[in-house]
C-alpha cells in the first residue's frame, strides 16, 4: 500500500461516513502497509498482524477482548470480509448499531446479514465526484 493509496481510502471512508475528529478509528493493518497508513490517519490506532488474515484478526482481537460492547453504542466494521460475521452479529445481539462499509461487489452474504445496515463504496463514482 501506497501512501497515496492510503489517503484515497482515507478519502472514500471519511466522506461515506461523515468522519468527525471525536471518532475513535481503529486499523488492523500488516507490517507492509503500516507507514503508509499511519501517516494518512493521524490519531488512529493501529492494530497489527502478519500472514494471511492478520489484520482482520488483530481488529478481531479488538472487538471481542476489549469490551467494545461495554463502550459504544455503535460500530462501523470497514471490511467485506466474511471472517468478520459472527463479531457483528455478536455486537448487534448487545444492541449494538452495526454497520458495515465495503467495495461494492465485495461484500460477503453473511456479513451483510449479520450487520444492521451496510454501506457500499463506489470508488469510480467518488473519483468522478471529485473532478466536478
Amino acid at each position: 500500500m501506497t501512501v497515496e493509496d492510503a489517503a484515497e481510502a482515507r478519502r472514500l471512508i471519511s466522506r461515506a461516513l461523515r468522519l468527525s475528529s471525536a471518532e475513535q478509528v481503529i486499523i488492523g493493518i500488516g507490517p507492509t502497509a503500516l507507514l503508509a497508513a499511519g501517516l494518512c490517519w493521524p490519531g488512529s490506532r493501529l492494530v497489527m498482524g502478519s500472514g494471511q488474515d492478520g489484520a482482520d484478526l488483530a481488529l478481531l482481537d479488538v472487538l471481542s477482548s476489549e469490551r467494545v460492547e461495554e463502550r459504544f453504542d455503535e460500530v462501523v466494521v470497514v471490511s467485506g470480509d466474511g471472517i468478520f460475521s459472527e463479531a457483528v452479529a455478536a455486537l448487534g445481539a448487545h444492541g449494538i448499531d452495526v454497520t458495515v462499509v465495503a467495495l461494492a461487489g465485495s461484500c460477503s452474504k453473511r456479513l451483510r446479514l449479520a450487520a444492521g445496515r451496510t454501506l457500499f463504496l463506489d470508488p469510480a463514482a467518488a473519483y468522478l465526484e471529485g473532478v466536478a
